[in-house]
């Protein structure tokens, strides 16, 4: 009986050490597939993060550019401004330039017109 009892122990320890086995064995593929999820998942979110930093370094670039030509835009409407402006003052220049030429002829001619006169009643006394 004693030898069946041991027989008996040691097949339950067996199965015992079997079933154990097996459950580790299971854990570890459990662990396995759970570290494939992650090098998966981090892949994937390198990948994303490659994509945004693309995508994030392109838009930087089109609004840069978009920058760079509004300023272009700006210079060259201030220039176009102020050309009109010097233009608009050399205009008003020319026009009181002109205005002053007449007034001296005016003046030239009325002080003739005064000569003539007094020479007129002078000779008329």
């Amino acid at each position: 009986k004693e030898k069946e009892k041991k027989s008996e122990n040691i097949q339950k320890e067996k199965e015992k050490d079997v079933e154990e086995e097996s459950i580790s064995e299971k854990d570890n593929e459990s662990e396995k597939e759970q570290e494939k999820e992650k090098e998966e998942t981090n892949s994937n979110n390198s990948s994303k993060n490659k994509r945004n930093t693309s995508t994030k370094e392109k838009s930087s670039k089109r609004t840069e550019e978009i920058a760079k030509k509004t300023r272009l835009q700006i210079n060259q409407k201030e220039k176009e401004d102020e050309n009109n402006e010097e233009d608009e003052e050399n205009e008003e220049m020319k026009k009181k330039e002109e205005i002053y030429r007449r007034s001296e002829r005016l003046r030239a001619y009325l002080s003739q017109k005064e000569t003539e006169l007094k020479l007129f009643f002078f000779f008329l006394n």
